[in-house]
């Protein structure tokens, strides 16, 4: 036998990011079959509506991490510490002579 370890596997939830990713990835689908139903089985129609409510949850509801990286991007001041998502450490990849 060998000894050898398989990560555990995530669940949909989690890969989702977490509960509430998990309820947001659901209503789109189900206010699709609400729509379809509603307008006939129109699948036009059904979409449409499913398609608007994606949209406003991706709008009402923005991700924290989105908008702190906004915020980081657009500050000029802000350099990235090592480790903190800037991946070249403060040092330019493109101009290795160069910091910045």
């Amino acid at each position: 036998m060998t000894d050898e370890t398989t990560p555990p596997r995530e669940s949909l939830t989690q890969i989702l990011g977490g509960r509430r990713g998990a309820i947001d990835a659901s209503i789109p689908p189900v206010v699709f079959v609400i729509g379809w139903l509603a307008t006939g089985r129109s699948i036009s129609w059904g979409a449409i509506i499913a398609i608007g409510v994606a949209v406003v949850l991706g709008a009402y509801r923005p991700r924290r991490n989105r908008v702190r990286n906004r915020i980081r991007k657009t500050d000029p001041g802000h350099k990235a510490a090592p480790g903190e998502g800037g991946g070249s450490g403060g040092r330019s990849l493109r101009y290795p002579e160069r910091r910045g």
